[in-house]
C-alpha cells in the first residue's frame, strides 16, 4: 500500500492592497534599523551621548579626546586676558602731587632764613641763635647743626639755593615711605598736580622718584648736579632737609581708571581652529585656554568610543 503524501494547506491569507503592503515594509524597515542602532550603540559603549560642556574645569585631567569636526574661529579670552593685563601692568601709577604744601614749606623756610640771617649778621653767639630758632622753629634743628651752619663763610649766598631746592624737590613730588616700592620697581610714574594751577602731568622713571627714605641722597645728587661746590653741599642739604615733607600720595582710584581704559583698548585675541584639530588630549591637564576652546566648539559632544568630536558653527 502506497503512502500519499498531502501538501500543506494555508488558511487563507486576506489580499493586501498595495498601499496597504507599503505600510507593512515600512513599519518593518523601521522596526529593523531601530534594531540596528540599538545593537551598535551597546557594541561602541555610545554613538550619541550627550556631554554638558560645563562638567568641564580648568585643573581638571580630561577623560578622552576631543577633536574639531569642522573649521571654527573664536575669542580666545585667556589669551586676552592676559594681553589686557599686560598693557594694564605698563600703566604708571598715579601720584597727586600737593603743590600747596611745597608753597607751605618755602614759606616757612623763608621764615627761618630770614630769622638766621638775622642773628648771623649781628654775630649773635651760637647759642642764642639756638634758642631764638629752637622757639620758633622747634625741633628742626640741634645746637650742633646751628654752630656747623654759623661757620659756614658763604652761609648768606646759600640761603637762596637752599629755598630753590626745596621749591624744585617738591615740585616734582616726594614720596612716602609707604610708595618707596613704586620707586625702586622698573618702569615709570605719573606725576598729577593738585592744589594749585595744574601743570600737565609729568611721567617720570620710577627710580629718578624722592621718596622720605632716598631724599638725602637726592638732595645731595641734584645739588652736584646743579654745579653747587663740594664743601657747600653738606650745608645746603642740612639747611633744606627739616623743611622736604611728602607731598605726592598714590591715587588708587586715577590708577585703577587708567588701568581699566588700558584694557578696553586691547583687541580681542582671535585664534582658529581646523578641522580634525585635536582640541583636548586625554590624560592632559585641562588649562583656561582649552576651556575657551570648549565653549566655542559647541554645548553638545558626540563620542565614539574613546574619542569625541565637538561641532558648532561659524
Amino acid at each position: 500500500m502506497k503512502a500519499t503524501l498531502k501538501s500543506l494547506s494555508f488558511p487563507n491569507l486576506p489580499k493586501l492592497r498595495p498601499q496597504d503592503r507599503l505600510m507593512v515594509v515600512v513599519v518593518v524597515f523601521s522596526y529593523l534599523l531601530t534594531t540596528f542602532i540599538i545593537v551598535l550603540s551597546n557594541q561602541f559603549e555610545s554613538l550619541s551621548t550627550r556631554v554638558n560642556l560645563d562638567s568641564f574645569e580648568v585643573g581638571q585631567v580630561a577623560q578622552r579626546d576631543l577633536v574639531s569636526d569642522r573649521n571654527l574661529v573664536y575669542v580666545d579670552r585667556q589669551a586676552t586676558r592676559e594681553r589686557a593685563d599686560q598693557a594694564a601692568s605698563e600703566v604708571p601709577p598715579v601720584f597727586d602731587v600737593n603743590v600747596k604744601a611745597r608753597d607751605q614749606a618755602v614759606q616757612r623756610y623763608n621764615s627761618f632764613a630770614d630769622l638766621l640771617t638775622k642773628q648771623y649778621t649781628k654775630h649773635a653767639a651760637p647759642q642764642e641763635v639756638y634758642a631764638q630758632i629752637s622757639q620758633q622753629f622747634p625741633g628742626l634743628f640741634t645746637s650742633s647743626q646751628i654752630r656747623e651752619l654759623l661757620r659756614s663763610d658763604n652761609l648768606l649766598s646759600l640761603l637762596p639755593i637752599a629755598a630753590t631746592t626745596i621749591h624744585d624737590i617738591m615740585t616734582h613730588g616726594v614720596l612716602g615711605r609707604r610708595a618707596e616700592d613704586f620707586a625702586t620697581a622698573p618702569g615709570s610714574i605719573k606725576l598729577v598736580e593738585t592744589g594749585g594751577s595744574a601743570r600737565n602731568p609729568e611721567v617720570i622713571p620710577a627710580k629718578s622718584a624722592v621718596t622720605t627714605g632716598n631724599l638725602s641722597a637726592k638732595v645731595q645728587a641734584q645739588l652736584s648736579g646743579n654745579g653747587l661746590d663740594v664743601p657747600s653741599i653738606p650745608v645746603v642739604t642740612m639747611l633744606v632737609l627739616p623743611f622736604i615733607v611728602e607731598n605726592a600720595q598714590y591715587d588708587y582710584l586715577a590708577t585703577q581708571k587708567s588701568r581699566d581704559q588700558a584694557r578696553g583698548t586691547v583687541e580681542p585675541v582671535i585664534q582658529r581652529i581646523t578641522k580634525g584639530e585635536k582640541v583636548l588630549r586625554k590624560g592632559f591637564v585641562i588649562t583656561a585656554s582649552d576651556m575657551d576652546k570648549i565653549r566655542a566648539l559647541g554645548s553638545t559632544t558626540k563620542t565614539i568610543g574613546a574619542k569625541s568630536t565637538i561641532g558648532t558653527f561659524l
